[in-house]
């Protein structure tokens, strides 16, 4: 089942709110999880773009084209990944309503948990470009224009918020999947985000240092 009318980037940011507010399942938590890291490295570009070219930045500038050539590359990725999140959710949707028709048919059984595990793929993978996110973020956080530190500041914390977010649907689709009570990938979700957290603490801390002195 194909949801191209649910295209998040083709659409008014209020068309989208007012889709996530109504009774459809679809836009839902994976994809806010993932837009969170949109945003969040929409921010880091933002930075980059006002850093790069200044002449008082000039020692960092590999390094800025360095973070626009990698942050293009999150975000674009981070933007697959929220689609996909309702894509694969509605395909989920579609196998429950299949196998409610036909219990005993072991296709459908299949589907369902097919898209279980693509449904659990999504968020993971969320977590893992957070981490690399701030990953960058955390090599470039003191050095690039400060007059935009704040937005930093707020990057962090959305990788941060998008990879716990994440960490729950992963928890939920794994637990639908296993049998024996084993969550190995929640357990790998769980200290990735710990990092996560780590390094934000940290970019956040120095941030509101910053802006006090």
């Amino acid at each position: 089942m194909i949801i191209n009318e649910f295209n998040i980037y083709q659409r008014s940011l209020e068309r989208f709110v007012n889709s996530l507010c109504s009774n459809n399942p679809i836009p839902g938590g994976g994809c806010v999880a993932a837009m969170a890291g949109v945003l969040g490295q929409g921010l880091v570009l933002m930075v980059s773009n006002f850093t790069t070219g200044k002449e008082k930045y000039s020692k960092v500038q590999p390094l800025v084209d360095e973070a626009i050539e990698l942050g293009n590359s999150y975000l674009e990725k981070f933007k697959k990944l929220s689609m996909n999140d309702m894509q694969y959710y509605s395909d989920l949707t579609y196998a429950f309503r299949m196998s409610k028709y036909e219990p005993e048919d072991r296709e459908s059984a299949k589907d369902v948990e097919e898209c279980l595990q693509k449904c659990l793929e999504v968020p993971f993978e969320v977590i893992e470009e957070c981490e690399k996110a701030m990953d960058l973020l955390y090599r470039i956080y003191d050095k690039f224009n400060m007059n935009l530190i704040s937005d930093f500041g707020v990057a962090c914390k959305m990788f941060e918020s998008a990879a716990y977010s994440s960490y729950l649907n992963v928890m939920i689709n794994e637990k639908s999947l296993t049998k024996d009570g084993s969550l190995p990938n929640t357990k790998k979700a769980l200290e990735m985000c710990e990092k996560i957290k780590k390094q934000s603490d940290e970019v956040y801390d120095f941030v509101v240092k910053y802006m006090m002195k």
